[in-house]
């Protein structure tokens, strides 16, 4: 059983298709990353994973478990988001600062 398996995952917003039908599992111990241009969905993808944004269709579970559905969920989890252009003013910052 995969530790996150990604089930025809949809989002929609008004008429746009921001993610479609996206599909995929990974396994205990996989490290993997969205890569795509701008306004692929990867954004959107993460935070349906996290509970920060519902679903129009599809389901999402970790560890066997749904977890698509309240954003309680992001907060009792140990695991995190955060938008990649925070983490990079974060890492310029320091690095100009040499620390």
């Amino acid at each position: 059983m995969p530790l996150l398996d990604v089930d025809n995952l949809t989002r929609r917003f008004g008429g746009l298709s921001a993610v479609s039908d996206l599909s995929f599992a990974i396994e205990e111990g996989e490290i993997r990353g969205p890569i795509g241009a701008n306004g692929a969905g990867k954004s959107t993808t993460l935070r349906a994973i996290f509970g920060l944004t519902g679903l129009t269709s599809g389901e999402i579970r970790y560890d066997g478990h749904r977890i698509d559905g309240p954003a309680r969920w992001a907060k009792e989890r140990p695991e995190g988001y955060t938008d990649a252009r925070k983490l990079m003013a974060a890492v310029l910052l320091v690095a100009a600062h040499g620390v």
